[in-house]
């Protein structure tokens, strides 16, 4: 199964979005006007892996569930949708041109990266090299 990395997108929330999204068991990717994002999207299958990464940590999880689109709801993200529940973590309101994707994600434990030992894969720089913070992408 492909792995991917997913991207946590900095500038546009505030500290604690990785943890809501390992407490929720899912991934969410917020679609603006982006062909790009919406064909890595469905690139992603159940049973591929996703690696999230926050600082000196990271997540693993499985993908158990096709993904599913939360429909809009009065102009704005639906309230059962992730975004809606992480609002007052966003930097910029929710608005009618989003267009918000779901997948259930079974996270491990929330790890810290090991020390890179001679002759041994630098994990966090593989999660990290060349990743241009686009919603996700595909590992080697």
């Amino acid at each position: 199964m492909p792995s991917f990395k997913v991207s946590l997108n900095a500038r546009s929330y505030t500290g604690g979005l990785a943890d809501e999204l390992a407490e929720q068991g899912c991934y969410a990717i917020d679609i603006y006007q982006s062909d790009n994002r919406h064909n890595q999207r469905t690139n992603v299958q159940i049973g591929d892996t996703l690696y999230m990464v926050k600082g000196n940590d990271y997540w693993i999880g499985t993908v158990t569930s096709d993904w599913f689109q939360m429909p809009m709801h009065n102009g704005s993200y639906h309230p059962f949708g992730f975004f809606h529940s992480v609002n007052g973590k966003r930097r910029y309101p929710l608005d009618n041109n989003h267009d918000e994707w779901v997948c259930k994600v079974n996270w491990g434990v929330r790890t810290g990266f090991p020390a890179t030992l001679p002759g041994m894969v630098n994990l966090k720089a593989w999660l990290n090299n060349g990743f241009n913070a686009i919603t996700i992408k595909p590992l080697p």
